[in-house]
């Protein structure tokens, strides 16, 4: 018996940072879990800052003679590693920072990325829509019947 094969394609459109290429899904779950992108990337920030004051950093200050700055920093750097994780998927942010090593150029360009693609994710929601409508109206015509006309004498 031969195998059945079905080719699958993915919803989504690449986004090019640099010279990496990454993939923006677009499917229902990962839309949903777009909209709700700042609240997980709250509630991974908070985890982060309990598991450094977990691990004790106000010693590791002093012995290390790290600066309040430097935890600052810290703080920033991997906010931007949670959105891009949450956006493309995880270990999406080290893939770009072994690349270019510089958070802040990483941040700006997750910001401009940001930007256009809302713009393609509201072209892609207008083709849908009209697909809907098309659908619709297709479905709602296919039950009627189209009366013939009498001929007159």
């Amino acid at each position: 018996m031969s195998e059945i094969k079905i080719e699958l394609k993915r919803t989504g459109f690449p986004v090019k940072i640099g010279e990496v290429e990454l993939w923006f899904d677009t499917s229902q779950e990962s839309l949903m879990r777009f909209y709700d992108l700042e609240e997980e990337i709250q509630k991974r920030l908070v985890q982060y800052e309990l598991d450094v004051v977990t691990a004790n950093i106000g010693n590791k200050i002093e012995r290390d003679g790290v600066t309040k700055d430097v935890v600052a920093i810290d703080l920033e750097k991997k906010k931007v590693e949670i959105q891009y994780d949450l956006i493309f998927g995880d270990g999406t942010f080290d893939k770009l920072y072994k690349v270019y090593p510089d958070f802040h150029a990483l941040n700006n360009a997750l910001e401009a990325a940001g930007e256009l693609m809302y713009k393609k994710l509201e072209e892609i929601a207008d083709e849908h829509i009209k697909v809907v409508k098309e659908r619709a109206a297709h479905y709602l015509n296919k039950g009627k019947v189209t009366p013939i006309k009498k001929k007159a004498n």
